[in-house]
């Protein structure tokens, strides 16, 4: 634990996914095909523009609370927990 185990990448010409089973949910870039649903279909699916928007935000305090498979890991000064992008997330939680 720790060393990132908890998230995957998935990817080929048409997609990339972002996929954290621990939590059940996956981001997903680009167009999935009905298969693919199949098999997320026990994630929460959430289509995106692009890892690197600095879109989304996360009171820290609460993930404790309600997701602690998942861990900060980064400093407030490296990563803003206010305004972070989903490669962010990636590197502020392995």
């Amino acid at each position: 634990m720790g060393a990132g185990e908890e998230w995957a990448f998935c990817s080929n010409s048409n997609f990339t996914i972002m996929l954290n089973c621990k939590i059940g949910i996956c981001f997903v870039q680009g167009i999935l095909d009905n298969i693919y649903y199949e098999l997320l279909n026990k994630l929460n699916i959430v289509f995106v523009g692009d890892f690197s928007i600095e879109e989304w935000y996360v009171d820290l305090d609460k993930m404790k609370e309600n997701v602690p498979e998942i861990f900060w890991h980064s400093s407030m000064d490296i990563i803003n927990p206010n305004r972070f992008s989903l490669n962010d997330l990636y590197y502020a939680t392995i």
